[in-house]
């Protein structure tokens, strides 16, 4: 094939790459990348083997074996800066936690249950969904903005004040609002928020640690209508949302899609979600009942991760429900690995919202004029065929009244599935826009 340099691709995306130079160090080289990937921030990395390094048989007695791991303690916070975390939510009257992948990463979920149980709200990032489940009361994201927006003081989690959270600055946070920041690495507290504490930290100590602070201590927002105000606009949010989730428009409107995949799922389903318009309406429709159960984009934003994760997803859990949410762009971005898939016998479930186009065709209409040959917009293909062709389960689907028979005969078909879902290419997400 062709020669290149492997490494020097694959290290943009991932935390470490190199090439292993020589056999006898292929343990070693294992040993180190699985250190690198799951320690500090965990994240990708990249072995590069060389064909020849592969095609040349060599004694295996001259392997190096690692056979074991060192203990390593998990970073602890600084007292004084978690005393000032505990006295800025304690004196709020507007706290809110945002909760981000790291979270999860760091099982800080009970620890972080107990902090939100004494009456603090909170949200989270996409990818940060589950570490408490998303049916707890004082989960947010259905009035995000107005939580966001309305904070007096606001304690990141293993998250990054990036463009999800507009960066942590008016309007979407309020003016004066105070801010906190836990993470595993301290150059994420230099960002474009004015973040007043930071703490390096591992999330689930510095959070049971904070509790122990706050243990005793009269919360001011226990007095104030700071909840209650929030449970209100989600509640109006929700209600918003119920009428589309429950539309028997023809197109099929996107969030009776997203609601009829929801209620076929299990509670512990992984759901990987890769769209521009679908993200931003499965965002509001599909909670998450675990960490790391919800996949998107993340911090990149890019597109064409969904059905990759949902195959890794798929091998790491293969006795629970994997499904792929995904727009027609996003899916075609990779759509061959559903050879891939079918080549190991990694039976994901497929559901493409296929709109015609990024963010179906609005993006098409604002940017050219109405003669215009389609650019932004997409063919309605029949995306069902590609499953079909390497011997996989598939429908293709147009009327909102097959959505679940459709994704129920996917889950139990016991091999790559896709339902290729007719969406309407002038539907609209309510609310701002993802990237807002």
């Amino acid at each position: 094939f062709q020669e290149a340099d492997q490494v020097a691709f694959a290290a943009p995306g991932c935390k470490w790459a190199t090439q292993v130079d020589s056999q006898a160090r292929i343990a070693e080289y294992v040993h180190l990348a699985l250190g690198r990937a799951l320690n500090g921030r965990p994240g990708a990395v990249y072995l590069d083997f060389p064909a020849g390094l592969i095609r040349t048989p060599f004694e295996e007695a001259d392997v190096e074996w690692r056979t074991s791991e060192p203990e390593i303690s998990r970073p602890h916070p600084d007292p004084a800066a978690l005393e000032a975390v505990a006295d800025m939510l304690a004196e709020a009257e507007r706290p809110l936690v945002i909760m981000g992948k790291g979270a999860g990463w760091a099982e800080a979920g009970l620890p972080l249950q107990r902090l939100v149980d004494r009456g603090i709200p909170f949200v989270s990032s996409p990818m940060g969904r589950g570490a408490i489940p998303d049916d707890h009361p004082m989960f947010m994201n259905a009035a995000r903005s107005a939580a966001l927006g309305g904070a007096d003081a606001v304690l990141m989690v293993g998250g990054r004040f990036n463009w999800v959270f507009q960066f942590g600055k008016p309007p979407r946070f309020a003016e004066g609002a105070r801010l906190a920041h836990i993470d595993i690495v301290a150059e994420e507290f230099y960002s474009g928020a004015e973040v007043e504490t930071g703490i390096v930290a591992d999330c689930a100590i510095a959070v049971e640690q904070l509790n122990g602070l706050l243990d005793g201590r009269s919360l001011r927002v226990a007095s104030s209508d700071w909840v209650g105000t929030l449970q209100e606009s989600r509640s109006r949010n929700e209600a918003s949302s119920a009428e589309a989730m429950a539309s028997d428009e023809v197109p099929i409107n996107h969030f009776r899609l997203l609601r009829d995949v929801r209620d076929c799922l299990d509670r512990d389903a992984t759901v990987t979600v890769d769209a521009e318009l679908t993200m931003g309406v499965a965002r509001a429709v599909m909670p998450s009942f675990g960490s790391r159960l919800r996949l998107n984009s993340g911090t990149t934003g890019c597109m064409g991760t969904g059905l990759p994760y949902a195959i890794g997803a798929k091998l790491a859990r293969p006795d629970q429900q994997v499904v792929a949410v995904l727009g027609d762009y996003a899916f075609g971005a990779a759509a061959m690995e559903v050879e891939t898939a079918a080549r190991i016998g990694c039976n994901v479930v497929i559901v493409v919202s296929n709109n015609g186009g990024i963010a179906g065709h609005s993006i098409q209409d604002r940017t050219f004029a109405p003669d215009a040959p389609p650019i932004a917009a997409l063919l309605p293909v029949a995306y069902e065929k590609t499953v079909e062709m390497v011997g996989g389960w598939a429908r293709r689907v147009e009327d909102p009244a097959d959505i679940a028979p459709a994704v129920q005969e996917a889950l139990a078909a016991n091999t790559v599935a896709l339902v290729n879902v007719l969406t309407d290419p002038k539907g609209r997400r309510s609310g701002s826009a993802y990237l807002g």
